[in-house]
């Protein structure tokens, strides 16, 4: 039987060794930290993504409601159209009995135009009879304030007539 005769390394070789199971040990732990740095950005970036896509699926809803309302105003212009043109179809027999009633007035302002000349005619003759009248008032003033002082001057002379007739 053949023994193996085992060697034991030298110092230069243990310490060799140590050095290079150090180096591994330091690889190792950076390789680690790196990977927990890699695996935190991806959790990161899994976030964004989530919140990205949310984001997404948010306006397309709101692109959804908002193809929706373009719909519905489409609608609306559509029946709007519909009425302008109704009203537009209102205007044009509006225009014609329009046309109708100018002739009309016309007639009707010729007639206003008579009257209005009457009725020049009647102020004139009431503010002369007011210009009559406020002469006859001044007038029928004065005369009252000419029978006051008559009255007075009566009351006065039959005090001094009483007044001599006691003496």
């Amino acid at each position: 039987m053949m023994h193996a005769i085992r060697m034991l390394p030298s110092a230069g070789e243990v310490a060799m060794l140590s050095s290079a199971n150090n180096e591994i040990s330091l690889r190792a732990a950076a390789t680690n930290a790196r990977n927990t740095q890699l695996t935190l950005q991806l959790e990161g970036l899994g976030a964004r993504l989530a919140a990205a896509e949310q984001q997404i699926q948010d306006r397309e809803t709101g692109l959804e409601a908002a193809r929706a309302a373009m719909l519905e105003k489409d609608s609306g212009l559509r029946r709007l159209e519909a009425h302008v043109a109704a009203l537009e179809q209102q205007l044009v027999i509006a225009g014609q009995a329009g046309k109708r009633q100018d002739s009309a007035m016309s007639d009707l302002q010729q007639q206003i135009q008579q009257r209005d000349q009457l009725v020049q005619d009647a102020d004139r003759r009431i503010a002369d009879k007011q210009r009559a009248y406020n002469l006859l008032h001044a007038d029928f003033a004065n005369q009252k304030a000419e029978a006051a002082e008559a009255v007075s001057t009566a009351a006065e002379l039959e005090k001094l007539v009483a007044t001599l007739q006691q003496q």
